[in-house]
């Protein structure tokens, strides 16, 4: 499984490489969630590239101050986020693996 490091509360944006058919109008969606299973919120999903495509996934610093947080200096908090592509019809579904998050507590934010 993947895992990325993340300030609580900064703008959250993670870019990977995707192998999805050219010439099809993806639609991407994506959940960030806890450990336990329980949702976070959505996620900002889209594709960019020629003839390599990458997936981008952003959440804004405003949208992320609600997500869990630490509260002590050292601590950290895990979440765990999933995306997927459809095609225009909704016949191909592309799901991702789930990438763990690690949300380190940030001094400047408090």
């Amino acid at each position: 499984m993947q895992a990325v490091r993340f300030k609580a509360g900064d703008t959250f944006s993670f870019v990977g490489q995707v192998n999805v058919a050219d010439g099809v109008s993806w639609a991407g969606r994506g959940k960030i969630r806890k450990a336990d299973g329980d949702e976070v919120g959505s996620l900002d999903v889209y594709l960019t590239g020629d003839l390599q495509k990458w997936v981008v996934i952003e959440k804004t610093a405003s949208a992320t101050g609600a997500w869990p947080k630490p509260t002590t200096p050292g601590a950290t908090v895990e979440l765990f986020f999933d995306y997927e592509f459809l095609d225009p019809l909704g016949d191909t579904v592309l799901s991702s693996e789930a990438v763990r998050v690690i949300v380190e507590y940030d001094p400047t934010r408090g």
